[in-house]
């Protein structure tokens, strides 16, 4: 189950351009977060990711909504000088707010050039968790959004998929330690 939690609804608009029924896409306002936890738990599902805004900003109910509630905390991250200025501020507000663990991926990574190997260093001398895999600037991604669909459907011997499902292990080794 993914719930939509961001204005922009991108998640949400996936969603119903998917065919799959799996997996489940809704939009919910942060302040029936807690509500709609307990439905989706009741129902049986097993594993819910919410989607925020991408900055976390004083106003912002649905980031430290979803930080309250969350088992892991996964903050994807471009490495870029003023990606990561929003994401030291994200973190710091973050850390008043939520017990979970939390870990940075580095997105949208130029598979040249030595940014991602920087902005990794630069996180980690701040003690930030930030996840071995790295996530490519790769155009499977914004096609695959045109479909509904994500890179493993589009194609699963893909240097793509294989990120994807690289950092799907990852993330999984968090949350059995949660």
């Amino acid at each position: 189950m993914v719930l939509d939690l961001d204005p922009q609804q991108t998640v949400t608009r996936w969603g119903e351009r998917r065919e799959a029924p799996v997996p489940v896409v809704s939009s919910v306002a942060p302040s029936r977060l807690g509500g709609e936890l307990g439905r989706i738990a009741a129902a049986g599902a097993n594993m819910v990711y919410l989607d925020t805004p991408p900055r976390w900003t004083g106003a912002d109910t649905a980031a430290r909504e979803a930080a309250r509630v969350a088992h892991l905390v996964v903050v994807p991250v471009r490495p870029t000088v003023a990606d990561l200025e929003a994401t030291a501020e994200t973190l710091g507000r973050m850390g008043s707010v939520t017990a979970a663990r939390v870990v940075v991926v580095l997105n949208g990574c130029l598979s040249r050039g030595h940014d991602a190997d920087e902005a990794t260093a630069a996180l980690a001398a701040r003690g930030v968790n930030v996840c071995p895999v790295r996530i490519g600037q790769r155009v499977v991604f914004a096609r695959s959004l045109l479909d509904g669909l994500t890179a493993q459907e589009v194609n699963q011997v893909t240097p793509a998929a294989n990120e994807v499902r690289r950092l799907h292990d990852a993330l999984n080794v968090h949350i059995e330690h949660t």
